[in-house]
């Protein structure tokens, strides 16, 4: 898909690390296919992706985890 920012490159899925930060959380997904552009580097997640990753780190914030390593998936 042609990457809407640079205009210039291409993306593709890869599986990949993402960090979040959530209120004095920090939480580090495993596992998560972004959209990398192939020219500047750039990545993006998609709405069922980013929606997956908001709904467990919420889930996880609730339950008092403050630092942690996760599979996305899982």
């Amino acid at each position: 898909m042609k990457y809407v920012i640079c205009i210039e490159g291409y993306t593709r899925p890869v599986n990949s690390t993402v960090i979040l930060t959530m209120d004095d959380a920090i939480l580090v997904f495993k596992g998560v296919f972004i959209e990398t552009c192939k020219n500047c580097g750039e990545y993006y997640l998609d709405d069922s992706t980013t929606e997956a990753l908001m709904l467990r780190a919420e889930k996880e914030v609730e339950n008092g985890l403050e630092m942690d390593i996760l599979r996305l998936a899982a």
